[in-house]
């Protein structure tokens, strides 16, 4: 469910952000799409892969809800295993 919303929003933002400000934008689509309290976490990896988390805002010390990674070069959006 968050997933569907991360992955639309960081493929209309686009490479062009650094990793704060797609953290920013994308947690601000999540409170928009009705979920205020859940928040996204990532990193720029060197090879074009945005790495992030969704966490709960709330309490952060139960871990991630989902892992995910996004190929800028590819567009390809996979969901990891927690």
């Amino acid at each position: 469910m968050y997933n569907e919303i991360i992955e639309n929003e960081i493929r209309v933002i686009g490479y062009k952000e650094n990793a704060l400000e797609l953290n920013t934008k994308l947690s601000q689509a999540l409170t928009e799409a009705g979920y205020p309290d859940i928040i996204c976490l990532g990193i720029h990896q060197p090879e074009g892969v945005f790495e992030g988390v969704i966490m709960d805002g709330l309490d952060m010390s139960t871990g991630p809800i989902e892992r995910f990674e996004y190929n800028f070069q590819t567009d390809t959006f996979t969901t990891i295993e927690l």
